[in-house]
């Protein structure tokens, strides 16, 4: 039976072509040259402050690369602690053509670390980089929390004074507040956000702070001075249908206290 034949065989194609469509991409057959890490220039800063000489760098364009040892960019930051890294591109056969714009955004992994005593560079810390094509200008700050070794980006052009400054004093000392984000892995993807306190540029103490941050939510958050007292404003995920989440205020202390 020709005809059945060929009816089974249209009924099989068509939902072959349309579940790569309603997954939001679609594969067609054209080569082309694809840019998968932009242009990158940053500047590393060690946890005290001062610039971040000799640490192996690397980039890459997978997520699952956690320990950068397929990073499509290798490099060793000199005397100032910078780096530069030109585009990296690739030839590729498949052109994957989305149903949402990227709007010129590329993600890409940055990772630090040191070299070892054969001069295999050797990385234990990474960041998510969500970077623009046209090239991005990073400050990377290399912290440590319980041992645990960090690094987190910016771009240069981003606005920082909002989640920057404050004052604390303890005793003699006095210096100022910063919360950075980090991109974490565990049981998926998830955002983390830490409370630095600083002397000048130097990290005097860190800590976690509780709940996911909704970086998205923007408008009340930042540092604020309430009646001679230094307030974090911040929202952090909910559970629940009706509340994604929920604007949260921490009270800031002297290094290591909040509330």
């Amino acid at each position: 039976m020709p005809g059945l034949r060929a009816r089974v065989k249209v009924a099989w194609l068509v939902p072959t072509l349309i579940t790569p469509a309603l997954a939001g991409c679609l594969p067609i057959p054209i080569p082309h040259t694809e840019q998968i890490i932009p242009a990158v220039s940053a500047d590393l800063r060690a946890p005290s402050g001062r610039p971040a000489a000799g640490v192996a760098i690397a980039l890459t364009s997978r997520d699952k690369d956690r320990a950068c040892t397929s990073a499509e960019v290798r490099g060793i930051t000199d005397d100032q602690g910078h780096i530069e890294a030109p585009v990296t591109e690739q030839r590729k056969s498949i052109y994957w053509f989305t149903l949402m714009e990227n709007f010129g955004m590329r993600s890409y992994w940055l990772c630090t670390g040191r070299m070892d005593s054969v001069g295999t560079p050797v990385y234990t810390a990474r960041t998510a980089i969500h970077g623009q094509l046209p090239g991005d200008h990073l400050m990377c700050y290399a912290w440590h929390i319980e041992a645990e070794e960090h690094v987190t980006c910016r771009d240069r052009r981003e606005e920082r004074g909002r989640l920057e400054g404050g004052r604390w004093r303890a005793g003699n000392d006095s210096g100022t507040y910063r919360v950075i984000f980090e991109d974490r892995w565990s049981g998926g993807p998830r955002t983390t956000a830490y409370l630095q306190w600083l002397v000048g540029d130097s990290v005097a103490a860190v800590v976690e702070l509780p709940g996911e941050p909704r970086l998205f939510e923007q408008k009340r958050l930042g540092l604020l001075f309430i009646n001679n007292r230094w307030y974090l404003t911040i929202a952090v995920r909910r559970k629940g249908f009706w509340r994604k989440y929920v604007w949260r205020r921490f009270e800031l202390g002297p290094p290591g206290e909040f509330r």
